[in-house]
């Protein structure tokens, strides 16, 4: 900087030191006179909420000076904030730029306001922006640039409306508050009322009938559906084709849980407890507290669930297409789930573009079950064989801690964003077994007792990096670029021993592991999107390595496991492609096409080399000769919006290369052996319609259906058949401060390698009542025709199999919330003059 610069700059700063030091004096005394009772034209006091009463005083702007032309910063310059009240403007906050030439102003109105920046030598400069309620209260200006010639007037509007679903091309968003049937409950609850979105009898979730990867706040989670609360959900969002930004494994897509978050200066926060049948309780609370650069969060949650679920299988046996004889199990499983969680973490802002982020959770649960069967074998002329009783009893026991590092810049471009984080993971398991079965021989009438025990633990460490990087060229341009590395070791141990009468015991080998197993990903990808004659288009590819070790201690150290790619040759097996196109068609009317490939690795259920027994007569193990099948998807999108609807359809077509699928078949000694094998190919195309109707100020109906054709190959086997699903979901605003939600489901037969899962409808309903704005009482039906179950039929050449099987019973919820908050820019400093105290205001919810 030249001599001459640097004495202007002096003369300058001092002379805008003055003038900005006497503006500030003569706010001091316009806000004294202010606190006078104002006169109105006829001679009376103004009425509140007029003239200067300017509400809760919680916004705040923030940005950088610069000069037009040398890009150079701007110190000492005088940014102003204003706020009209009729033909006159008031000023309501003010400060000087920093050496950087950045400012942050704080404690001003949720209004509309004027930003106003003058320095000797330039041209004055004025942006009007718009402060609102309840999430947007803070505003990034970005780089303000003085010039000398040009007035800058810029209009930024911040608004926010909720509704409980948002259709769009890239995601569908849907707001939990609005799924008033899963208050008190789960994840699973949510997921039960999405559009395209089910929940398995084993409590994963799956979208348009596939697999899903479920992610927390944008990165994946070790946590399964029932440890996560409803109640501490904000948002699910629904991706069903990711882009290459995502990891490639996302092969039925992706659900996103958005969590509750603070963005409001002050403390807020709700405790909740319910309680209901068949023996349901639970209880949440969490609290937010932001003051300056601190954002803290806490929150803790408590759920016990008890059920009493009813099985059955009943299975033919085949011999060259003739009954040998049929075996029969009907049960009654009386499970108990037990998990208590808490979470605590803090976003502190470093500068107006940095932010650090911190958090930590700790989870511990009991699982128990008490499984009772009753099971008698038949022969051919439906005499007597056997018959018998198993008791198996089982308790489980988990312990998860988490901790996620983050850190997020943004930049004063708009949409351009540098952020890194590390999520690390531990969990620890302790299970156990004790199976006692009595079995009669019809003709002997001898009954022989057997006894298993089981023992097992799981240790696993997972650790995740994630770099990524957002480069906009200009409103419709951009690059997108990152890298992750993630890394899941396991150590997982079983025993199972049979005990005898005399108390002696023996090792089952064939049931009983030792294994450790090690996986790695490392992920790049680069996307890039823009316009090209009204076209957007958005090209993406994935780079993904993966490795995939386990090691059978118990089996000689025998080794399993796979790696791509292995050789040169393998490179197009770690290439993940994907492209968008989008075109606006009309001012209502948008329609996209989309392509992606992707990769489905096989779990370490899957693939772990150990049985695991069912019952008697039948038995699962894995296969550690499976290979990750690849997948093509396809994509076809159009948004329809008009007046208070949205109407997105979706035509789809996926092509599973080596899919990876159950299969069930006799073994030497005449027992159902079901394990994993790579299949010859699966083609799926079907037609997602999701419908969202405003009947009314106070009706929103949603409605989906899901119809498509499936194919399964697998050796000689080929299964073809049509699938519909259907959803409605009706929320509705009563008078009294009032709402209920109903939900109905039918999800028809669907065909599975070797047969079919029969068809279920149900349905949810919910009332509530809000008490102002602060509680509100929920009561809940889940499943209210207790219809909610799956019905399997497998057919092959050597039996037949019809089995029932259910995640829960129908339950009954009574739920109470308690809402509190207030806005308070100053929590902890309380030493302030009393015009910061009349700004405290209670949580607008």
């Amino acid at each position: 900087m030249s001599i001459q610069r640097k004495r202007l700059l002096l003369m300058k700063k001092s002379i805008t030191l003055l003038l900005f030091y006497l503006s500030i004096s003569s706010i001091a005394i316009a806000q004294q006179d202010g606190n006078r009772p104002q006169q109105a034209p006829n001679g009376g006091n103004r009425p509140q909420g007029q003239g200067f009463n300017r509400g809760p005083s919680i916004g705040r702007v923030y940005g950088k000076i610069i000069e037009s032309d040398s890009k150079q910063t701007v110190p000492y310059a005088s940014v102003v904030v204003v706020r009209s009240f009729g033909k006159k403007d008031s000023i309501i906050g003010g400060a000087l730029t920093a050496e950087n030439g950045e400012f942050n102003i704080g404690e001003l109105p949720l209004s509309n306001l004027k930003v106003r920046v003058s320095f000797m030598g330039f041209k004055p400069f004025e942006r009007i922006v718009t402060l609102s309620q309840p999430d947007n209260v803070e505003m990034d200006l970005g780089n303000l640039r003085l010039e000398t010639d040009t007035k800058v007037l810029n209009e930024v509007e911040i608004k926010t409306q909720k509704t409980g679903v948002q259709l769009g091309l890239d995601k569908k968003v849907f707001n939990v508050d609005k799924n008033i049937t899963a208050t008190g409950g789960t994840a699973e609850d949510v997921f039960k009322n999405i559009p395209s979105v089910s929940v398995t009898a084993d409590g994963a979730a799956q979208l348009r009938n596939q697999n899903t990867t479920v992610y927390v706040d944008g990165r994946p989670t070790v946590l399964s559906l029932n440890q996560i609360v409803a109640d501490q959900i904000d948002q699910v969002e629904v991706i069903t084709n990711p882009s290459a930004k995502y990891e490639a494994s996302a092969t039925g897509g992706i659900i996103n849980i958005v969590t509750k978050k603070n963005k409001k200066p002050g403390y807020n926060g709700s405790v909740s407890v319910g309680a209901g049948l068949p023996n349901r309780l639970n209880g949440n609370g969490n609290l937010n507290v932001k003051e300056g650069r601190f954002n803290w969060q806490a929150s803790a949650n408590y759920m016990l669930s008890e059920n009493d679920v009813p099985a059955y299988s009943y299975r033919t046996n085949l011999k060259d297409g003739a009954v040998t004889n049929q075996f029969n199990q009907n049960s009654i499983n009386a499970n108990s789930r037990i998990h208590a969680m808490g979470r605590l973490g803090v976003d502190y802002t470093v500068n107006n573009r940095n932010t650090f982020s911190i958090f930590g959770n700790a989870m511990n649960g009991q699982f128990d079950d008490t499984d009772v069967q009753d099971f008698s074998s038949v022969n051919a002329s439906k005499a007597l064989i056997y018959s018998g009783v198993r008791d198996a009893v089982s308790a489980n026991e988990f312990k998860n801690y988490g901790l996620q590092a983050m850190w997020r810049k943004t930049f004063p471009t708009k949409g351009k964003e540098l952020s890194a984080d590390v999520t690390s993971n531990w969990s620890r398991s302790n299970n156990s077994g004790d199976w006692k079965t009595s079995t009669t021989d019809a003709t002997t009438k001898v009954t022989v007792p057997t006894r298993q025990l089981n023992i097992g633990s799981t240790n696993g460490n997972q650790v995740t990096f994630q770099l990524d990087y957002t480069s906009p060229v200009n409103d419709s341009t951009k690059w997108e670029m990152g890298i992750r590395s993630y890394y899941n070791e396991r150590d997982q141990v079983f025993l199972a021993d049979s005990i005898y009468t005399d108390g002696s015991k023996k090792r089952i080998t064939s049931q009983s592991t030792d294994l450790n197993i090690a996986e790695t990903i490392h992920a790049a990808y680069l996307t890039f999107g823009s316009k090209w004659r009204g076209i957007g288009y958005q090209a993406g590819l994935r780079y993904e390595q993966s490795n995939f070790d386990g090691t059978s201690r118990l089996a000689g150290d025998g080794k399993f496991g796979y790696k791509y790619p292995s050789v040169s040759g393998d490179l197009w097996k770690a290439l993940f492609p994907s492209i968008y196109l989008s075109k606006k068609m009309s001012e209502q009317g948008e329609a996209q096409l989309n392509f992606s490939r992707k990769i489905n690795r096989p779990g370490f259920r899957e693939i772990m080399p150990f049985i695991r027994q069912a019952d008697n007569q039948s038995y699962s193990v894995g296969n550690p000769a499976l290979k990750p099948e690849f997948i093509t998807l396809v994509e076809a999108n159009y948004n329809h919006l008009w007046k208070n609807h949205n109407w997105l359809i979706s035509l789809y077509y996926r092509h599973q290369d080596d899919p990876i699928v159950s299969y069930s078949a006799l073994d030497a000694n005449n027992l159902i052996k079901t394990t994993f094998i790579n299949g010859s190919g699966n083609d799926v195309y079907g037609l997602d319609n999701t419908l969202k109707l405003g009947l009314s100020k106070n009706i929103e109906l949603t409605l989906n259906s899901n119809i498509y054709n499936q194919t399964i190959r697998v050796d000689s086997i080929e299964n073809t058949g049509w699938t519909w699903n259907g959803k409605a979901n009706l929320n509705w605003k009563l008078p009294k401060d009032f709402s209920t939600q109903i939900s109905g489901n039918y999800e028809s037969d669907e065909i599975i390698a070797q047969g079919t899962r029969k068809g279920a409808g149900f349905m949810d309903f919910a009332l509530k009542k809000d008490f102002g704005r602060k509680a509100s009482l929920t009561f809940s039906v889940n499943d209210v025709f207790n219809s909610r179950k799956r019905i399997s039929l497998t057919q092959t050449n050597f039996f037949i199999q019809e089995s029932l099987r259910r995640r829960e019973v129908r339950n009954v919820r009574l739920n109470f919330q308690y809402r509190f908050g207030k806005m308070d820019a100053s929590i902890f400093n309380k030493k302030r003059p009393n015009r910061q105290q009349n700004q405290q205001q209670e949580m607008d919810f």
